[in-house]
């Protein structure tokens, strides 16, 4: 019985914690989702400025935040994320850590991901040219629809 106990407190305090983070972070700017921790990645969607997200983490250096915005799941450049804090200030959550949010430090693999979340995109089949070791994944992603090859196009981290 304590046993079940424990587990129904973790699951009510997960419930509650859940949404409080989700409500202190938000869109500051239109922005890209990107497939992955980086501007060259694929653009997942583009979502409105003061959209709420949730960060479920972010790179260790505070850079690069995986996001579920909406129904969308991908990486947000932190720059782009704002973050209100408890005493009411709001700031870019790059300028902040994983000890002042909570926000766990997490990192990236492309086959994991990109399996668990992409498998109905277009670029999902070509996941080894962008997980080649040692350098960035291939240009011309950089928007929605742009087929391989295209060339490069503008974006925002």
């Amino acid at each position: 019985m304590k046993q079940f106990a424990f587990v129904a407190l973790a699951v009510v305090l997960a419930a509650l914690c859940g949404p409080a983070l989700a409500q202190k972070t938000f869109t500051g700017t239109t922005v890209n989702v990107r497939a992955g921790p980086g501007p060259a990645y694929p653009v997942v969607a583009v979502v409105s400025p003061g959209l709420r997200i949730s960060v479920q983490g972010c790179t260790a250096d505070f850079r690069w935040c995986d996001v579920q915005a909406g129904p969308s799941r991908g990486w947000m450049y932190a720059g782009n994320i704002n973050y209100l804090s408890d005493e009411g200030a709001t700031s870019p959550l790059l300028n902040w850590d994983s000890q002042q949010t909570g926000i766990p430090v997490i990192s990236f693999g492309l086959e994991n991901y990109w399996t668990q979340h992409y498998r109905d995109r277009p670029w999902y089949r070509d996941r080894g040219r962008w997980a080649q070791p040692g350098g960035p994944p291939p240009r011309g992603y950089g928007r929605p629809g742009y087929p391989p090859g295209s060339p490069a196009m503008p974006y925002n981290r």
